[in-house]
């Protein structure tokens, strides 16, 4: 997904219509409709209209999905409002995935759920802090057997209740396998803030959003972009001819036609660490890498990670129209004002 965020006083806007199906012309209700990997989405209604409001200007993937229908996925860049809007689905060729919900899965199933959840959601957390409301839709090939590549499917969305971060994460899940080398996925979707208790909460989870961000690939190649990873806490070498070396990144850097994406090449491994952190990542160009000035890969899979980045997984994941504030009391002055105007909080003298 491409978006360039500027800052908050920039004017936001609305996209909004009616979805239907291509054949018959008629309306499909609570279809998914999100702009991928932000906190843009919603559900339409029963009469198949949708709204979504407040979105930065830029350039987004948009996603519209409903069971017994293709996925339609197109390109968008917002520069105004967009309402009366009429999206056509053409209905699936393909059987749906047929998933038997029953009180109790078996043990080959658990255990298989068990892996599906650590690999997808992240290792050392509990399922307080992280979960699958609807875990009983989650299906597996070859039982779940760790012998062969270990596939699993999802016939609709997940929902991924984050309490670390304060998101419900409604994902579709196109790709999910572990082989011996790597865990692989395709998830894609939209965030949904959760609403936190009290004040103490929503500090909580600013300070967790902006720790999760910190010292991640977006991060890094945002920093990298700007030419100041030193600055950002990072440290960062390059392997050329088998040497680790330092270097200057704008050797690296080259303009395109877009002033938002720059494209990246990558003459080797590069190591870096982030803030005198004993675990180093490594990250290795697979394609020729493009992304935006604010660190996001227009192809995930042009990059691959290893090491500390590897690591990160939806406990850890932002919607990438997340803001990222240097200081607490800026975020935090920020958050707390817009919960206020909201009447979420009551403001406190």
């Amino acid at each position: 997904m491409l978006v360039s965020i500027g800052t908050w006083a920039q004017e936001r806007y609305t996209y909004m219509g009616k979805i239907m199906d291509s054949k018959t012309k008629e309306v499909i209700p609570f279809a998914h409709i999100f702009f991928n990997n932000t906190s843009y989405g919603t559900q339409a209604n029963e009469s198949g209209e949708f709204s979504i409001s407040k979105i930065y200007p830029g350039q987004y993937q948009v996603h519209v999905s409903s069971i017994g229908y293709e996925n339609k996925i197109y390109s968008l860049k917002i520069e105004e409002n967009h309402t009366n809007l009429l999206l056509f689905l053409n209905e699936s060729s393909k059987d749906l995935i047929e998933v038997k919900v029953s009180a109790g899965k078996d043990v080959n199933w658990e255990r298989s759920m068990k892996i599906f959840e650590r690999e997808l959601l992240g290792r050392g957390y509990s399922k307080k802090e992280i979960n699958i409301r609807n875990r009983e839709i989650v299906e597996f090939e070859n039982n779940g057997n760790l012998k062969r590549n270990f596939k699993a499917k999802a016939k609709d969305a997940l929902l991924i209740e984050n309490n670390v971060l304060g998101y419900l994460y409604k994902g579709f899940l196109t790709e999910f396998e572990i082989t011996n080398k790597q865990t692989r996925y395709t998830l894609s979707g939209y965030f949904e803030p959760m609403e936190p208790k009290d004040l103490k909460e929503l500090v909580r989870w600013i300070r967790k959003r902006r720790f999760a961000y910190e010292g991640s690939l977006r991060h890094f190649l945002k920093a990298f972009v700007a030419n100041n990873l030193e600055e950002q806490g990072f440290y960062a070498t390059i392997n050329i001819s088998g040497k680790n070396v330092g270097f200057n990144p704008i050797q690296f850097i080259h303009s395109t036609t877009d002033t938002s994406i720059v494209m990246l090449d990558f003459p080797g491994l590069i190591n870096c660490y982030y803030r005198n952190s004993k675990l180093s990542s490594i990250l290795k160009p697979q394609s020729i890498i493009y992304c935006t000035q604010s660190g996001l890969l227009l192809n995930p899979l042009s990059m691959e990670t290893n090491g500390k980045m590897a690591d990160f997984r939806m406990a850890e994941e932002l919607p990438t129209d997340y803001i990222y504030q240097t200081t607490f009391q800026k975020e935090k002055s920020i958050e707390e004002k817009l919960y206020y105007l909201q009447g979420k909080i009551p403001l406190m003298r």
